[in-house]
C-alpha cells in the first residue's frame, strides 16, 4: 500500500510539474494558465503532506497517517474543484486557507515525529514544536472566519517557539551520539 500511495503522489506532482513548466514556458497566462498553475500549485502541496503521512503507515502513528492520506484527498479535491469549477467567492477563499493551515500542521506533525528523541530534551523540543504548530493552526483557522488581524501578535510569538524548536529538535538530535 505504501508503495502504491507513494507512486500516485509522485505521479501526480511529475504530472503538475510538467503542466506548470508548460504553461510557464508557453508564456500564455490566461485564466487556464492561471487555474493550471494553482492545480500545480495545490498537487505539490498536498502530495508533499501525503508523502510525509505515507512514512508513518503501519507503525506507531499510523492514525496519523491515515488522516493526513485523507485530509489530503479532501483537501486537493476541494483545491480542484473551487479552481475549476466554483467562482472564487470569500468563503471558498477562507476554506482554502483553513485547509492550508491544517495540512501544514499534518505536515509538520509527521515530519517531527521521524525524529528519534537520544535525550528528554530533544524529545520536550519535538513536543514543544508540534504543540506550537497546531495552537497556531487552531487560531488561524478561527481567525480565517472571524478576525485575522486581532491574535497576530500572539500568532508571531508562537510562530517564533515554533521556528525554534522545529530547527533546534534534530540538530541537538544529531548532536547526540546514538547509543
Amino acid at each position: 500500500m505504501k508503495k502504491t500511495l507513494t507512486t500516485s503522489f509522485l505521479i501526480f506532482l511529475a504530472i503538475t510539474a510538467f503542466l506548470g513548466i508548460s504553461v510557464i514556458l508557453s508564456g500564455d497566462l490566461d485564466e487556464t494558465s492561471g487555474k493550471i498553475l494553482i492545480t500545480t500549485a495545490s498537487t505539490s502541496f498536498y502530495s508533499l503532506i501525503g508523502l510525509a503521512s505515507i512514512v508513518h503507515l503501519g507503525k506507531k502513528y499510523d492514525l496519523l497517517a491515515k488522516t493526513g492520506i485523507i485530509f489530503c484527498g479532501i483537501g486537493l479535491l476541494h483545491a480542484l474543484y473551487t479552481t475549476w469549477f466554483d467562482p472564487i467567492d470569500l468563503h471558498s477563499i477562507e476554506n482554502r486557507i483553513s485547509l492550508f493551515f491544517i495540512g501544514l500542521a499534518i505536515g509538520h506533525a509527521c515530519l517531527m515525529l521521524l525524529i528519534d528523541p537520544r535525550s528528554r530534551g530533544v524529545l520536550a523540543l519535538t513536543v514543544i514544536a508540534i504543540a506550537s504548530v497546531v495552537i497556531n493552526t487552531a487560531i488561524a483557522v478561527i481567525s480565517v472566519y472571524f478576525d485575522p488581524l486581532e491574535p497576530i501578535k500572539l500568532m508571531g510569538i508562537i510562530a517564533i517557539i515554533a521556528t525554534f524548536a522545529t530547527i533546534s529538535a534534530p540538530a541537538l538530535n544529531f548532536s547526540i551520539p546514538k547509543q
